[in-house]
C-alpha cells in the first residue's frame, strides 16, 4: 500500500483545523506554521525558568532562608503540574487564540459564562503586558550590575530611590523590550527559529550553570553545607515563622507561572487539540522540575547569605559570577542571560499580542478591525504595535516609582493564576462533565485535579497579594491587590455596558459551547470518514 504524501498528510491536517475552527465560529486568517516543538517552546521559553530563579531568589532567601526556597520549590511541581493538566483539558476541547478567556467563559456554564469571560479576559490581558514589560527590567538590570565590576557608576549610584537610576534603568528596559518586540514583526518562517534559538540559550545557561560556576565556586569561596541549605532557616520579613515560610511561595509560584501560552497561539499551530493541549502540560512539568534544579545550584553555590545581601549590583548574580569566575566569566554569563531574557521577553510579546488580536477580533476594543487584522503573511503585527504601546507606557511608571512599577511583576502573575483558579473552580462546580470533545481527558481523576489546582491556585494568590515585610509601609505595601481590583471592576462594568451583540455573543458562545461539550462533534467526523 502506498504512503501517504507528507504534503498530503499536512494538507489534511490543516483542513481538519481550519474546520474545527469555523465549527466554533471564526474564520481562519493566521498562518499554521507551529508544531509540537514550538507550542512547548512558546510557554517554555516565555517563563523563563532560569531567569526567573535568579531574579527571585533573594525573595525565598528572607522567607525563610535556603529551606523554604527549596520546599516550596518541591511542591510546586505538584501544584503547577495538576494545574497544567486542568487547563490541557480545556484546550484540547477549544484550541483558541487568546482562549484563556474562552476557556474561563465556557467552564462557567450559560449563566455566568459570559460575565466570566469579560473579567478573565481583563485579568488575562492584564497578566501578559505587565510580563512584557516587567520582564524587560530583568536585562536591564544585567546589563547595569557590569557597572558594579567594572567600576563604573551613575550620578547617584545604583539606587531604586535614585531618579537618575531610575531614568538609566528605564532606558536600558525600553531598548530591551523594543527589540524584544521588533521580533515579533518577522515573517512567520522565523518564528520556529526564535523559540528554537530561545531554548538553546535557556539550556546553555543550565548547563553552565551546573558546570563552570560549581568549579568556580570550590575554586573560590567554597560551596553552602548541606546543612546550610536544608536547615539554616532565616526570616528578615518581620512577619512571625511560619507566615514568613509561607511567602517563601513566592518564589516557587511565580517562577512557574504562563504556561498557557501554548493555548494563546493555537490557531497558528497544527493539530491544536493535541500539540497545544501537550504544549501546555509538558511545559509547565519541565520548567518546575528545571526550576528545582536551579534552586538547589544557586541555593549550593551562593557565598553565605550575609555576603549575598551585602552586594551592592541591581541583579545579585552578576557579582556571584564575578567572585566565582572572574571579571570575564560574569561578564559572559551576564551577556548569555540578557539574551535569554530578551527572547524570553519576545515568546511573552508572541503570546500577549495573540490575546489582544483575539480580544479585538470579537470587536471590542477600540480599532478592533484594525488590531485583528493580519499582515498578508498571517502574522497579527497589529496587535504587537499596541502591545508595543501598552508595554511602554507600564514601563513609564518605573520612572517616577520603582514601588508602583515592581507591583506590576506581582500584578503579571495574580492575572493569570486568578484565571487559573476560576477555571479549576468551575469545572469542577458548574462543568464537571462537559468538555467531553477534549482528546486530553482527565476521566475519573478530574474533579480531584479540578479541586487540587483550584486550592493550590487560590493559596498562591494569598501569597503573591501579601506584602512581603511588616510593618506595611508606602515603600513595601504590595500594590497587586489595588491594581486587580481595579482590573475586576473594569471586567464587570464592561460585561454590564457593552450589549451582547458586541463581544462574547451568545452565538458564539453556544457555537463554541457546542463544539466543547457535544459528543456530537466525533460522531459526525466518524460518519463523514466511513462515507468517504
Amino acid at each position: 500500500m502506498a504512503e501517504a504524501h507528507p504534503s498530503a498528510a499536512s494538507s489534511d491536517t490543516d483542513a481538519q483545523d481550519a474546520a474545527d475552527l469555523a465549527q466554533i465560529g471564526y474564520t481562519p486568517v493566521l498562518k499554521r506554521t507551529f508544531g509540537q516543538l514550538e507550542a512547548w517552546a512558546a510557554s517554555f521559553c516565555a517563563m523563563n525558568f532560569v531567569g526567573v530563579t535568579r531574579m527571585l531568589l533573594f525573595v525565598g532567601l528572607m522567607c525563610g532562608g535556603p529551606p523554604a526556597v527549596f520546599t516550596s520549590s518541591v511542591v510546586t511541581i505538584f501544584g503547577v503540574t495538576v494545574t497544567a493538566a486542568v487547563l490541557a483539558e480545556i484546550c484540547s476541547a477549544l484550541p483558541l487564540n487568546g482562549s484563556i478567556y474562552v476557556w474561563a467563559s465556557e467552564a462557567a456554564g450559560r449563566k455566568w459564562g459570559r460575565l466570566v469571560g469579560f473579567v478573565v479576559g481583563w485579568w488575562a490581558s492584564t497578566a501578559w503586558i505587565s510580563f512584557v514589560a516587567s520582564n524587560s527590567q530583568g536585562p536591564a538590570q544585567y546589563l547595569l550590575s557590569l557597572g558594579i565590576i567594572y567600576d563604573r557608576s551613575i550620578p547617584g549610584g545604583f539606587n531604586p530611590e535614585s531618579q537618575a537610576y531610575r531614568g538609566v534603568l528605564f532606558a536600558v528596559s525600553l531598548g530591551c523590550m523594543w527589540l524584544a518586540i521588533g521580533l515579533n514583526y518577522l515573517p512567520p518562517r522565523f518564528f520556529k527559529w526564535t523559540f528554537r534559538f530561545t531554548v538553546g540559550l535557556l539550556f546553555l545557561d543550565l548547563l553552565l550553570s551546573i558546570t563552570w560556576l560549581p568549579v568556580g565556586v570550590h575554586r573560590t569561596y567554597g560551596f553552602r553545607s548541606a546543612s546550610e541549605v536544608f536547615t539554616k532557616t532565616a526570616n528578615s520579613t518581620g512577619f512571625g515563622f511560619g507566615w514568613a515560610w509561607a511567602l517563601s511561595f513566592f518564589y516557587g509560584g511565580f517562577t512557574t507561572c504562563g504556561y498557557d501560552a501554548a493555548g494563546h497561539v493555537s490557531e497558528e499551530t497544527k493539530s491544536a487539540s493535541t500539540t497545544s493541549a501537550r504544549g501546555i502540560f509538558y511545559s509547565a512539568l519541565m520548567s518546575s522540575v528545571l526550576t528545582l534544579v536551579s534552586t538547589i545550584v544557586w541555593l549550593f553555590c551562593i557565598p553565605p547569605i550575609e555576603q549575598f545581601y551585602a552586594y551592592t549590583a541591581p541583579q545579585p548574580f552578576v557579582q556571584v559570577w564575578n567572585d566565582s569566575i572572574g571579571r570575564g566569566g560574569a561578564t559572559f554569563m551576564t551577556v548569555l542571560a540578557v539574551l535569554g531574557a530578551i527572547m524570553s521577553t519576545s515568546c511573552a510579546v508572541t503570546a500577549s499580542s495573540r490575546l489582544i488580536f483575539a480580544v479585538a477580533r470579537d470587536g471590542i476594543l477600540p480599532g478592533s478591525k484594525w488590531i485583528a487584522t493580519p499582515n498578508a503573511q498571517g502574522v497579527p503585527t497589529n496587535a504587537v504595535t499596541v502591545i508595543a504601546g501598552l508595554s511602554t507606557a507600564l514601563l513609564l511608571i518605573s520612572i517616577g516609582s520603582q514601588v508602583a512599577f515592581t507591583s506590576l511583576l506581582s500584578a503579571a502573575a495574580v492575572g493569570s493564576i486568578s484565571a487559573y483558579a476560576l477555571i479549576a473552580i468551575c469545572r469542577f462546580a458548574v462543568t464537571p462533565r462537559e468538555f467531553k470533545n477534549t482528546k486530553w481527558s482527565l476521566g475519573r481523576w478530574g474533579p480531584a485535579c479540578y479541586v487540587v489546582a483550584f486550592a493550590w491556585n487560590l493559596f498562591l494568590l494569598v501569597i503573591l497579594y501579601s506584602p512581603l515585610s511588616y510593618p506595611f509601609t508606602a515603600q513595601s505595601f504590595n500594590f497587586a491587590i489595588v491594581i486587580m481590583a481595579g482590573v475586576s471592576i473594569f471586567g464587570i462594568l464592561s460585561w454590564w455596558l457593552v450589549p451582547e451583540d458586541k463581544w462574547l455573543r451568545p452565538a458564539l458562545i453556544d457555537a463554541m459551547r457546542k463544539h466543547a461539550y457535544d459528543e456530537e462533534v466525533d460522531e459526525k467526523r466518524e460518519s463523514d470518514k466511513v462515507k468517504a
